[in-house]
């Protein structure tokens, strides 16, 4: 099941019209999303907000559902006193006005995926693995890099590209086919196992030799 949890800032009678009627997220429950919620700096103060919640679900998740699926749950939050959107298999909370915005723009993506961040304990200096969530529910492959000394920024560019592409095309990239990379050069691809939970199958991206965390 694909689940997207309206956090309200009470409990409305409208709200059984939206979807079912849940117990309200638990700050633990909350902690993973507001954690990797970069793009929206009073999430943490908005899910704060909320009184009570309630749940849409999603049966049949696919590519080709999924800018339904937004504009459904564009639709509800306009319609509930909503302060937050926790957009649970993209393990982040989403600002209504950007759900809004999302819909309009028919790029449900803006809010479907994001790019998580992750220091690497015990690690190289600037080593970091960076990865998306939200691909693998729709039955795609998600995508990471495991590196040393790039820009985070750039980074994250490349793989939301990446993720985009593979959105469009499908489950088409193959082992040592290559993405242009931040060098603007070809970036070797592998299907691994997600190095960071949840398990899942991704597309690894391999960077120039410099940036690497440890030889292959």
């Amino acid at each position: 099941m694909y689940e997207v949890v309206l956090l309200l800032s009470r409990a409305d009678e409208a709200a059984h019209e939206a979807g079912e009627r849940m117990p309200l997220p638990t700050k633990k429950q909350l902690a993973a999303a507001i954690d990797h919620t970069r793009d929206w700096p009073g999430a943490a103060k908005a899910a704060a907000q909320a009184r009570a919640a309630v749940k849409i679900v999603e049966s049949l998740p696919s590519e080709e559902r999924l800018p339904s699926l937004v504009a459904r749950v564009a639709d509800a939050v306009a319609k509930l006193p909503c302060v937050a959107v926790w957009w649970t298999p993209a393990e982040r909370l989403v600002d209504p006005k950007a759900l809004a915005a999302a819909a309009r723009a028919k790029d449900p993506l803006l809010v479907a995926v994001q790019v998580r961040l992750f220091h690497v304990e015990q690690g190289r200096p600037g080593e970091l693995v960076m990865d998306t969530i939200g691909l693998a529910p729709l039955g795609l492959p998600d995508v990471q890099c495991h590196f040393v000394n790039l820009d985070p920024a750039a980074m994250a560019a490349l793989l939301e590209e990446t993720a985009q592409y593979l959105y469009a095309e499908g489950d088409v990239i193959s082992d040592e086919d290559t993405v242009n990379g931040l060098d603007g050069k070809p970036w070797p691809c592998r299907r691994e196992t997600a190095l960071v939970a949840p398990s899942r199958d991704v597309i690894d991206l391999t960077p120039p030799a410099a940036h690497l965390s440890r030889p292959r």
